[in-house]
């Protein structure tokens, strides 16, 4: 069960981080493209 909640918390971290990497590659597109 500890394996089970931790590979979640590792998900959700991974998750957050492509969310985070998105969010800053989405404003460098709309930099880069309204130029």
């Amino acid at each position: 069960m500890l394996e089970f909640a931790t590979s979640c918390q590792t998900r959700q971290a991974i998750e957050n981080a492509h969310k985070e990497r998105g969010k800053i590659l989405g404003e460098v597109w709309r930099w880069v493209t309204g130029r």
